[in-house]
């Protein structure tokens, strides 16, 4: 996503920094939206390490009170990222997260959900 909007990465930190809320964004938009899609596209977990990490993305948005939609931006702060940083690590080494992924042709996921 960075090289994408700056070609070669950040000049400075400031620049850095005016993005970094959006990519958070960017990811809880994508993993909500590869966790909808698995249950639309009848895709289960390869593991059941993975699957209980979705749980917990699960409950995390149920805490925030709202959903994610796929144009909205989704302000997080970075504590509460960090407590999900290794549960969505978790999904992306998961067979049937990646096969979602791969299968994102048939859904909405945001361009840089990679």
């Amino acid at each position: 996503q960075l090289k994408i909007i700056k070609g070669r990465g950040f000049q400075d930190e400031k620049d850095r920094a005016e993005f970094v809320p959006i990519i958070r964004s960017n990811l809880l938009q994508a993993t909500k939206s590869i966790l909808s899609a698995m249950a639309l596209l009848y895709i289960e977990f390869d593991t059941q390490e993975a699957k209980a990490e979705s749980q917990k993305v699960h409950q995390f948005l149920a805490e925030e009170g709202r959903e994610v939609f796929a144009d909205e931006f989704f302000e997080v702060s970075p504590e509460k990222l960090a407590t999900l940083s290794n549960s969505i690590a978790t999904m992306w080494g998961d067979a049937g997260f990646r096969n979602c992924f791969r299968r994102s042709k048939e859904y909405q996921l945001i361009d840089s959900a990679k």
